[in-house]
């Protein structure tokens, strides 16, 4: 039966979410990814809810929750890639393509301003072709995620937030 559930959790391909405008919190989703090269986007969904959202990503280094998750190393950032399906106030939407290395997790967050209450947005994840299971673990402060990255200064403490 946990396999069943666990079975439904996941999806496959584009996933549509919504956060609280709030720059301090993120949506978080593991993808179970080969080594291959992952391409993930977020896009907005409405003109209701458009926002200037960003994507960051981590390899994943262990835990299926929320509350066990451990990030690997630093994987790659967007924030103002493509337009917009429904473009916000400033700013477009981020893409990232790149060589995954086995399952990664994904961080969507409010970067900007916001239309409304709210932040509709269509999260976008391709592996060669093929979409791969996303499971999303739920929302979390993004300064639980803090940590530096290895492509950047020493000075960098790695927020999400600059």
């Amino acid at each position: 039966m946990p396999l069943l559930l666990l079975l439904l959790a996941c999806s496959r391909g584009d996933t549509r979410g919504s956060l609280p405008c709030d720059e301090d919190l993120v949506d978080v989703y593991i993808v179970q990814a080969s080594s291959d090269l992952l391409t993930v986007g977020v896009d907005t969904v409405s003109v209701d809810d458009t926002f200037d959202p960003a994507v960051t990503v981590f390899a994943h280094d262990g835990g299926r929750k929320l509350e066990d998750l451990v990030l690997g190393r630093f994987l790659d950032d967007g924030d103002d890639e493509f337009p917009c399906s429904f473009p916000p106030p400033e700013y477009a939407c981020p893409q990232v393509s790149f060589d995954a290395p086995g399952d990664v997790v994904v961080l969507v967050q409010v970067y900007g301003e916001c239309v409304g209450p709210d932040a509709g947005y269509l999260l976008m994840i391709d592996q060669d072709g093929i979409p791969p299971r996303v499971k999303h673990l739920g929302t979390a402060a993004v300064d639980r995620f803090d940590q530096p990255r290895e492509d950047d200064s020493d000075t960098d403490t790695g927020d999400l937030e600059g």
